[in-house]
Formats: C-alpha cells, sequence, structure tokens
C-alpha cells in the first residue's frame, strides 16, 4: 500500500468520528394535524441534521457505489397521495433501469420520504448505503413511469398492512438536550412521521418517543450519563429545546409532566351495520393495503371514509361541519377524499371491491366535508 493509499484509507475509517458541527436542513414541515405551525416546527429541521456528517455519508457512499435510491409518487390513483422509496442496481458504475428492492414504508409528505431515503431506507431493505438518492420529476415524457409502477406493484404485494409499516416513527439525526424553563434538562432528537417530521423524547419506556413524557434530568452531565448507560450516541454540543415541543409539553394535577397533542381533526364514529354492494367492475388483482381510511363512493358520487370493526359493520369518519355540528364526514368526490385525508396526516385507499354509504335512518346527519 502506497502512503497516498495509507492517507485515503485512514480519512475513510476515522472520518465519521470527526464529526461535530450542526447545520439548518432549511426545509418546512407541516404538522397542521398536531396543532403546530410550520415556522414552529422548522425549528425541527435546524438541528435535525449535521452538515459536516452529510458531507462525511456523500464520501463513504462514493466508495459503495452499489445501489442508488429513488423517491417515487404511488402512481396509483386509488390512494392518498403518498411517496415511497425503491433501489435501482448498479453495475460497472452504470445505473439499471431496474428495481433492484423496494422500502416496506408510505409517506405523506415527499420531503419526509426525502429524508428517510437518506437515512434509513437503505437499511430497511438490507442495502449498502446508496451513492446516490434521487426525487426528480421529469419535465415531459414518462423516464421513471415503468419503474415507479413496476416499483409499486411490488410494494403493494408486501402483504404489509400500512399502519405497522409506515405510523410507526423513525427517528435519525442526533440526539440533542434541551432545557426546560424549570432548569431541567431533557434528551430529544428528530423523528419521520406520516405527518412530517416531529421530535421524538427520551422516556422511561422509550428511547426516542412522540408522545410520551420526557425523562427530565438535574443536569446536562445527569442527561449525558443515562444516554451512555443505554448506550445510545451522545447528543451534540448544543443545547435548545424547540418551541413545538415546549408547546406541546405541559404539568398535571400532580405537578408531573405530560405531552399532550391536539385533538384528531377525524374520528371514527359508532359501529353501523351495512350492507355490502360490490363493484360492478371489479379489479382483477385487488390488494387491501390496511389504511387509516377505506374510501367508498356513494349513489350520488360523493364519498364517505370509513373502517370495519366487525362482521357487515364498520365505523364511519367524524367530524365537524361547517356549522360546527358533528356528522359523518361526506366529501364531494373520492380524489377530494384522499387528498383531504392526505392533507391531515391520514392514509385511505378506495375499497377496490366495495361501494357504500351510511344507512341514513340509522347515521346521524353528514358533516359536508372537512374543515382543512
Amino acid at each position: 500500500m502506497s502512503w497516498k493509499d495509507f492517507v485515503k484509507q485512514g480519512f475513510r475509517n476515522h472520518l465519521p468520528g470527526l464529526v461535530q458541527s450542526t447545520v439548518g436542513l432549511g426545509t418546512e414541515f407541516t404538522l397542521e394535524a398536531h396543532g403546530v405551525s410550520p415556522e414552529l416546527a422548522s425549528e425541527v429541521s435546524v438541528i435535525a441534521a449535521m452538515a459536516t456528517k452529510q458531507v462525511t455519508d456523500r464520501v463513504q457512499s462514493a466508495y459503495d457505489k452499489a445501489t442508488v435510491l429513488r423517491v417515487a409518487i404511488a402512481p396509483d390513483k386509488s390512494v392518498t397521495p403518498c411517496w415511497f422509496v425503491y433501489a435501482m442496481p448498479v453495475e460497472n458504475k452504470r445505473v439499471q433501469a431496474a428495481v433492484q428492492a423496494v422500502a416496506p414504508r408510505i409517506w405523506l409528505s415527499e420531503q419526509t420520504a426525502l429524508l428517510y431515503a437518506e437515512h434509513a431506507a437503505w437499511s430497511d431493505m438490507g442495502l449498502k448505503r446508496p451513492a446516490l438518492v434521487m426525487a426528480d420529476k421529469p419535465a415531459t415524457g414518462e423516464l421513471y413511469g415503468g419503474l415507479d409502477h413496476l416499483a409499486w406493484d411490488s410494494r403493494r404485494h408486501l402483504g404489509m398492512s400500512y399502519e405497522s409499516i409506515a405510523q410507526k416513527p423513525v427517528p435519525f439525526g442526533p440526539y440533542v438536550l434541551g432545557e426546560l424553563p424549570s432548569g431541567e434538562v431533557i434528551a430529544w432528537r428528530p423523528v419521520l412521521t406520516p405527518q412530517g417530521v416531529r421530535v421524538g423524547t427520551l422516556s422511561v419506556t422509550h428511547d426516542c418517543d412522540v408522545s410520551d413524557a420526557p425523562l427530565t434530568f438535574s443536569s446536562i452531565t445527569a442527561a449525558k450519563r443515562v444516554l451512555n448507560v443505554r448506550k445510545l450516541p451522545k447528543p451534540i454540543d448544543v443545547v435548545v429545546l424547540p418551541a413545538s415541543l415546549e408547546a406541546e409539553l405541559q404539568l398535571d394535577e400532580l405537578n408531573g409532566l405530560i405531552r399532550v397533542s391536539a385533538q384528531p381533526r377525524i374520528w371514527p364514529g359508532d359501529p353501523l351495520t351495512i350492507i355490502p354492494d360490490p363493484k360492478r367492475n371489479l379489479d382483477p388483482d385487488p390488494v387491501l393495503l390496511h389504511p387509516d381510511w377505506y374510501v367508498s363512493q356513494g349513489e350520488d358520487g360523493s364519498a364517505w371514509a370509513w373502517r370495519p370493526v366487525g362482521l357487515n359493520q364498520v365505523q364511519f369518519a367524524r367530524t365537524y361541519g361547517q356549522d360546527g355540528i358533528v356528522g359523518d364526514a361526506k366529501w364531494p368526490s373520492v380524489g377530494r377524499c384522499l387528498r383531504d385525508l392526505g392533507r391531515i396526516g391520514q392514509f385511505g385507499q378506495e375499497h377496490p371491491t366495495l361501494s357504500f354509504s351510511p344507512v341514513i335512518a340509522l347515521a346521524p346527519k353528514p358533516a359536508r366535508g372537512l374543515r382543512l
């Protein structure tokens, strides 16, 4: 090995350990479903990524060149607009027009899907760190159209429910310490969720959770000690508490710290007995993705969102109508329903084989659409 090769090898081996500084991603995240404004939520992205580490990752990936990841929108009009990630193989330094593997998670935000591709998708697929992540959209033509369809078809036949593969938060980036107004310290890190990027905290039972009350420490030293005991990465040398997280932390009646979130925009109503109405033009190869909500079209062309709860029993989505009255949520079309569900962080799928609406005699007065 020459002296130059020896230096290059040492650079590759030790560069990751030199990473210390931080910069912002400069991206915005919509967290309306949790009552957090984009301005406050953007604080998460400021601390979320380490610029030097990003450079390191790219240097490291230059030596792998095993795969290229693509972030694509699902080419399926029967589901909420969503994004997924798949890998294309690289042979002799040339990217092949083929699907090597498909990541198991679905995202309702392209930005979140891109962060997932950069930080976790390759690991989920059992691949080496990618040489490149792409999320481009051809201005004309269908450059990736065939591959996107092939990858999505593979993805939807994985037999995994949306709830089990996308609702579970995916932590990424470094731990950061935050100081509460009381002077106590908590440990947090960014987390990918279907609604976007949120703040996860170190709790009694979880290393990173978006709903548990965070563990509090008397000092920065004590917080670092617990991270070390749990064998978690050391926090970066920055102390900051995101305003979005501070707004969710409150004291209960016993003066204990709890974490609260906004009330849901829609929720399931009481179980109703329905008479299934099979669609006339059945999908020859139906695939149920087990989403948050199935969507069906009524006789007048309107759309209803529902969940199965038993034999011939479903719960229809309920919400506050424009007049403030609670009722079954009704949309003017299936497409509008799917888009609205995605905007509030809920994944929907038009049911491929059934179509029905609430039994009006048994259901409350409909509330016309979601107030977004």
